[in-house]
Order: C-alpha cells, then sequence, then structure tokens
C-alpha cells in the first residue's frame, strides 16, 4: 500500500513539473536530473521509513520523520567521507 501511494504520488508530481516548466523550454539534462531526484527521495524515504511505525498525520510525527530522515542523510554522507578517505589514503603502487 505505501509503495503504490508513493508510485501515485511520483507521477502527480512528475507531471506538475511537467506542467508548470513545460518541458520543451527545459532543458532535456535538466528534467531528467529534476526525474532522478524526486524518484531517488521516494526510493529513500520507503527504504528508511520501512522499520518505523510513525505517525503521519500529526505534526510530532512530521518532526520524527524530519529527524529520522535527516540523522539517516547524515549517516550515508559520513561512510561516504570515510570510504573516500581510505582510498584516498591506500598505496596504489604495485
Amino acid at each position: 500500500m505505501g509503495i503504490l501511494l508513493t508510485v501515485i504520488i511520483e507521477i502527480a508530481i512528475v507531471l506538475l513539473i511537467h506542467f508548470v516548466f513545460d518541458f520543451k523550454k527545459m532543458s532535456k539534462v535538466l528534467g531528467f536530473f529534476i526525474i532522478l531526484g524526486i524518484v531517488s527521495l521516494s526510493l529513500s524515504l520507503i527504504y528508511v521509513f520501512r522499520g518505523y511505525n510513525i505517525d503521519f498525520t500529526s505534526l510530532s510525527g512530521i518532526f520524527e520523520i524530519i529527524k529520522v530522515y535527516f540523522s539517516w542523510i547524515i549517516g550515508v554522507l559520513g561512510n561516504i567521507k570515510d570510504i573516500t578517505a581510505d582510498i584516498i589514503n591506500m598505496d596504489w603502487r604495485p
């Protein structure tokens, strides 16, 4: 049910962007990145909140959503930083 709702919201957002910005005037690359960002955001939201039981209708639930999602984003970015630092510090000579 949650995935179906997310797909419906994605389709509505893409149609809204299409009618507001008119893709003929906008660069195709920019339009691609906007749609890619929307899809990535929705998939990450599904992944992050799969194990949580959060009330989406209350204000405290919305704040909890924001807190959990941004803590997850900060964790992902921290892992990317650690991996990049390890790659830079590796001895690449044979």
